[in-house]
């Protein structure tokens, strides 16, 4: 079993290397968003959130695509903070952090206050599906929809092949 687990823990890391530098653009413009959608095969949409969490792509306006705006409904729920998120524990004192107004729920904002980048899983009609996140420099965050065929089709790829005898 250490052994299952430390290939699945390779899979999944080189997975996080690969998003982490796809998700580390020279330019944030809608183009470059969608540019980056298109030449990153792991990711289905991607989500740029400003210092204060708010969505600055996909577009809130008519600019949006069809595609964004079926991500934006799949995933409602975690910008408008009533999806409750995971917060790993803090390693120190919290600082003067924010507090989540409605008092349900977290921010992606408040995660990159104590993560540089993570996960979220939800589901939605037909299964889970994942979202691989990373804070910016300027405290922003940056992220996108992992395709999970893909995603779990490499997990299961590390898997050992087996006898049915077994």
């Amino acid at each position: 079993l250490r052994e299952l687990a430390a290939s699945i823990g390779g899979a999944t890391d080189q997975i996080e290397r690969e998003l982490s530098d796809a998700l580390t653009p020279r330019d944030l413009s809608a183009a470059s968003m969608r540019e980056l959608r298109r030449r990153t095969p792991l990711v289905t949409q991607v989500f740029l959130l400003d210092r204060e969490g708010a969505l600055v792509f996909p577009p809130q306006d008519a600019t949006r695509t069809e595609d964004e705006a079926d991500f934006l409904r799949r995933t409602a729920a975690i910008w408008t903070r009533q999806a409750i998120l995971y917060l790993p524990p803090e390693r120190e004192a919290p600082s003067n952090r924010r507090v989540n107004v409605k008092g349900r729920g977290d921010s992606l904002i408040d995660l990159a206050e104590r993560s540089p980048r993570g996960w979220i899983a939800w589901h939605w009609r037909e299964g889970l599906h994942f979202l691989f996140w990373q804070k910016l420099a300027d405290g922003g965050v940056i992220g996108g929809e992992v395709e999970r065929v893909v995603l779990l089709s490499r997990i299961v790829g590390t898997l050992p092949a087996s006898e049915l005898d077994d």
